[in-house]
């Protein structure tokens, strides 16, 4: 049972979770989730299969026997990579769309600007 404990653990430094967090996640009561990653209660069937449901990247055969790794591929799998690249596209994008409305901004207030001295050094005679 130590064995297992050390495992949750592991789990529980590495997904930076607090029982009380992973209890919300797994939808069990923070007592037991707190007791099972203390080892002062043995851990049960339904508190495995929900943490495996909830964190499908685990390895159930580590977790349950120690044997490979923890996760079932050590890099992140292809849908979090791709929101990754998407969330850091969308800040590039956010950044390029606020400089060009400024630029764009400027380019109003100068064209504006230039209308008016036009209007006025026509109005005024200097013009042709």
């Amino acid at each position: 049972m130590d064995d297992i404990v050390n495992r949750l653990n592991i789990i529980k430094k590495y997904y930076k979770l607090s029982g009380n967090g992973l209890a919300k996640i797994i939808d069990m009561s923070v007592t037991s989730v707190n007791c099972f990653f203390a080892g002062k209660s043995k851990v049960s069937g339904e508190f495995l299969c929900k943490l495996l449901d909830a964190y499908p990247s685990i390895s159930a055969e580590w977790l349950m026997r120690g044997n490979g790794n923890m996760l079932i591929e050590d890099k992140p799998t292809t849908d979090e990579k791709l929101m990754k690249e998407l969330a850091d596209m969308k800040v590039k994008l956010l950044v390029q769309t606020g400089v060009t409305d400024r630029i764009c901004k400027i380019l109003e207030d100068r064209i504006d600007h230039n209308k008016d001295e036009v209007i006025t050094q026509k109005w005024e005679g200097k013009l042709g």
